[in-house]
């Protein structure tokens, strides 16, 4: 008596590079010859990272497989690579201009219906990612929303959106919803940054698709362009998390008319800080040693002179800049005798930026007079 077994099958391995981000290694289910256990090979060296990133899903039960006649179906997410980043404020039609606590994104992906390997069906849709923070708490939050754009998947089928971050980062948030065309929903994903220091924590979402008659299912992993930093490096105020990505300016020199003037006219003939010029950005120095270092090379009697009665000497770049003193050439550094109650004025300003906008060192920033 002859005793024919169901047929086996083997997963071959095709590797997506989503450009800049993540490597994700897509399952495609083949038919071998062989009626011997199938047994994954063994990854080649393009795909050792990837490996993390497969379904752990176990296969079907011979049981399983039988019952929808011999057949295998998988369910399969894909993350599309994201558009090209932003400019520093620029608006898009999803995304409003980012600022030094917000930024978006757009991205688009796939949930792929395969039998046997072949495709059966899909679903695209467009994710919009809108994160928050705050300059005084180590929580942020990013709103996720989903619009289902087409869809021709088995009736009932839908996904989880699941959030995580790298350590100390931490978030335990999910979405879920619809996968039908023209579906619409919308959550938010809670985070908690916990480091004494500071860190950029890598911002992740994790979808998983839900097809009933799926025998398998491969979630897809995709890495946000979205940035965070969270700090504790400001005395006597809470931690706080900016976007990085965001260059701030600050305006409060205005203020002081004849400082504003040396400012204006070093700027003028090339100077850093001007805003818009991230290449010229100014970048601050926090070491007390450095910045005196710098107001000895800039604002030193043996540099000014004797100082009028009243005045003091105010320079640019600021001595708490790692532009300040004689980083820079000549030409893009200077002094100025102004009114001693502007520079005492011009110390609580130049402080006051720098915390709420926890610009700590080397962070970059604009000047603008």
């Amino acid at each position: 008596m002859h005793h024919f077994l169901p047929a086996r099958f083997e997963r071959a391995r095709r590797t997506i590079v989503l450009p800049g981000l993540v490597t994700l290694t897509l399952g495609v289910l083949a038919p071998t010859a062989s009626a011997a256990p199938s047994r994954p090979a063994a990854p080649a060296a393009a795909d050792v990272t990837s490996a993390r990133l497969r379904s752990t899903s176990p296969p079907p039960s011979p049981e399983r497989a039988a019952g929808f006649g011999g057949h295998t179906r998988q369910a399969k997410a894909v993350w599309d690579p994201p558009a090209p980043a932003r400019g520093h404020a620029q608006a898009t039609a999803a995304c409003p201009a980012m600022t030094r606590f917000t930024d978006c994104e757009t991205r688009t992906g796939r949930v792929l219906w395969l039998v046997d390997g072949a495709p059966q069906g899909e679903a695209d849709y467009r994710s919009t990612l809108e994160l928050t923070t705050k300059a005084n708490s180590a929580a942020f939050t990013v709103k996720l929303t989903i619009q289902v754009q087409s869809s021709n998947l088995p009736a009932g089928s839908g996904a989880d959106f699941e959030a995580d971050c790298d350590h100390p980062c931490a978030t335990n948030s999910s979405l879920s919803g619809s996968m039908a065309a023209g579906a619409g929903y919308s959550g938010t994903f809670s985070y908690t940054d916990t480091t004494t220091s500071h860190h950029e924590p890598q911002l992740t979402v994790t979808i998983t698709p839900r097809i009933p008659e799926a025998d398998t299912t491969q979630p897809g992993r995709g890495v946000l362009q979205l940035r965070v930093r969270c700090d504790d490096e400001f005395e006597r105020l809470l931690a706080g998390c900016v976007n990085p990505a965001y260059i701030p300016t600050m305006t409060t020199m205005t203020q002081l008319p004849d400082i504003a003037t040396n400012i204006r006219g070093i700027q003028a003939r090339g100077g850093y800080g001007v805003p818009g010029h991230p290449a010229q950005a100014l970048h601050r120095e926090s070491d007390p040693a450095e910045q005196d270092q710098n107001r000895e090379e800039a604002c030193s009697i043996r540099v000014t002179g004797p100082r009028p009665a009243g005045k003091s000497c105010d320079e640019y770049p600021f001595a708490s800049t790692k532009e300040g003193g004689n980083a820079l050439p000549a030409l893009y550094h200077g002094w100025a005798f102004v009114p001693a109650d502007q520079q005492n004025r011009q110390a609580g300003f130049i402080t006051g930026f720098y915390k709420q906008n926890r610009v700590i060192d080397n962070d970059p920033f604009y000047v603008q007079v």
